[in-house]
């Protein structure tokens, strides 16, 4: 393209220089200037033209940014993390007892390095905390399922204030296929599907039916909650409600199956600064 105008430049240098002969007629001069203009108009035109078929820059595309990034991997600059439990006691959930505890319809019992929850009815909801609090972090859990079928509910519960009005969000996997985040943040309401944020979405990453396991994510910091489901990030919210330290723990809701069972072996969190 340069070398186009630099040529362009250099022809209309010379047609600027033409001397007229002393004895040129007026004819002569007139039928030059006429060519001189016709030049000229040519010129416009190749100017033009090369104007219009300039080639535009290669876009660039987009990087990763880091928020991306750890979208894919939330514990790849975490560390180690800051809190293990492997489920071989009850020395973490508040509970003295060596065997089980009976919660209306719900067995809660410690076994076999495992926390498990048992209803033997459906329709009621219960959960389960540990006596730890955490604001900011990344808290991870590795859920097994027994009996469990359709709508049946589980999952993990996080920034919980206290242990008995059921405040908190609750990050719920239905044995069906489905996820959801739901918000309790009103200490005199029941638990309730108008609670739910995202309306029971599909995920092609949960384990389904009984006898599965499955491992839940959660990246909280501030406003911001991120969900993980068998290491897969599956969405995000932000939510000013419940920014404050709480409780975390698991959660059973048998909404079909009578003697649905949840068993939580491992639970870890890393601290986020």
């Amino acid at each position: 393209m340069q070398k186009s105008f630099i040529g362009i430049f250099l022809l209309l240098c010379t047609m600027a220089c033409v001397i007229f002969p002393q004895q040129a007629s007026f004819e002569e001069k007139a039928g030059t200037q006429v060519s001189l203009a016709l030049t000229s108009t040519a010129l416009d035109a190749i100017v033009s033209q090369l104007e219009q078929t300039t080639v535009p820059p290669a876009e660039i595309e987009p990087t990763e940014t880091s928020t991306q990034q750890s979208k894919t991997d939330p514990k790849a600059d975490l560390g180690d993390p800051a809190y293990t439990d492997t489920c071989s006691s009850w020395s973490e959930w508040s509970v003295e007892s060596e065997n089980q505890v009976l919660e209306e319809i719900t067995t809660i019992s410690v076994s076999d390095g495992k926390l498990s929850m048992q209803s033997s009815q459906v329709g009621k909801f219960h959960w389960w905390f540990n006596y730890r609090e955490i604001k900011d972090a990344y808290l991870e859990a590795v859920f097994e399922t027994g009996n469990c079928s359709g709508s049946d509910q589980y999952g993990l519960v996080f920034r919980a204030p206290d242990y008995f009005n059921g405040v908190g969000y609750y990050f719920t996997l239905a044995c069906d296929g489905k996820y959801d985040l739901r918000e309790k943040d009103d200490p005199d309401s029941l638990i309730q599907d108008n609670q739910l944020r995202f309306g029971m979405k599909d995920t092609t990453h949960l384990n389904t039916g009984s006898n599965q396991k499955n491992i839940l994510g959660i990246w909280m910091k501030g406003e911001t909650i991120r969900l993980y489901l068998n290491n897969q990030f599956i969405d995000e919210i932000t939510d000013a409600r419940l920014t404050s330290a709480g409780h975390f723990g698991l959660f059973i809701y048998a909404r079909k199956t009578p003697g649905f069972k949840i068993s939580l072996d491992e639970i870890s969190y890393w601290d986020i600064e």
